[in-house]
């Protein structure tokens, strides 16, 4: 008997799962505990629609993750920051710095630091666009 699973049973299925199951153990322990119900013609139909409607945004997702990516590759973005007399930043610029600048370009992507930046110059750094699409921006940090 197909059965669609309302709750984890450990060792048989998870939550949502449809598979076939004997009809014993279907009908003397899985439904009357409530854990799963017999799966009808239309709960397979629902089911298959439900996954092709997440696969399709997925998609959607990971077609805006490639165009944000392709969009970035090679891009410039310049702070102009408050310096000391040998070159040092006060502060640094991190993450969020990077984010809220790009969110102002009107990209949604995460930089990928492994510390803040210090110092001035150019510096290549990567950004995760979404669904583990990556790029790479540079940031150009500049005296006032």
């Amino acid at each position: 008997m197909k059965v669609i699973f309302i709750k984890d049973v450990r060792g048989v299925g998870k939550k949502g799962e449809l598979k076939e199951v004997s009809d014993g153990y279907a009908a003397n322990f899985l439904i009357p505990k409530n854990l799963a119900k017999q799966a009808l013609v239309a709960d397979m139909h629902a089911r298959a629609q439900k996954e092709k409607d997440e696969a399709a945004h997925k998609k959607s997702l990971r077609e805006k993750a490639e165009v944000t990516a392709e969009a970035l590759r090679g891009k410039t973005i310049t702070f102009s920051v408050r310096t000391g007399e040998k070159g040092e930043l006060f502060g640094s610029i991190g993450i969020q710095n990077i984010k809220d600048k790009l969110r102002e370009e009107g990209y949604v992507a995460t930089p990928l630091l492994e510390k803040n930046i210090k110092e001035t110059g150019k510096k290549e750094v990567s950004v995760d666009c979404g669904e583990g699409i990556l790029s790479s921006i540079f940031v150009e940090i500049m005296p006032e």
